[in-house]
């Protein structure tokens, strides 16, 4: 089995795309709102922590392009992974930042609910994502290194 296959740069676009796409949104949302004090106060914080969280998958994503053999399935264990601890940790804040701020302000508020737009989620969602997603991480490193040892 061979290690080191590379992925398309369509693939770490989309994974970019992918964490920033919720903070892409809420942005539209905001500037459709006329709400332009969010873009320094929320979107652009927001959009810097999804873009270094989406850096942070790709890394390890090609970490186990370079150690996993190709055909072993293990590459797609950590971008599940990788993908369902960023997922919680997004909601997470989510949960904690954005949606106490869009409950203070009542034009962001509107705009949100008439797009039916998700302000929260469950508060047990994000927190079982980011332990299932660390411990999926922390097997899937280690079976990583062991394929590489």
């Amino acid at each position: 089995m061979e290690a080191g296959v590379r992925h398309s740069s369509a693939a770490r676009w989309g994974v970019l795309i992918g964490c920033c796409g919720w903070m892409l949104g809420l942005g539209a949302v905001a500037a459709s709102a006329g709400a332009w004090d969010w873009f320094p106060q929320i979107v652009l914080p927001g959009l810097a922590a999804s873009l270094g969280l989406g850096c942070g998958v790709l890394l390890h994503v090609e970490f186990a392009a370079t150690r996993a053999p190709a055909d072993s399935g293990l590459q797609r264990a950590v971008l599940l992974a990788d993908l369902v601890f960023v997922i919680g940790l997004l909601l997470l804040l989510n949960n904690h930042w954005i949606a106490p701020r869009i409950e203070q302000d009542a034009e962001m508020l509107q705009a949100l609910e008439s797009l039916s737009g998700v302000r929260r989620t469950a508060e047990w969602l994000p927190h079982l994502l980011l332990y299932s997603g660390a411990v999926a991480i922390g097997s899937a490193t280690r079976r990583l290194l062991r394929a590489a040892a």
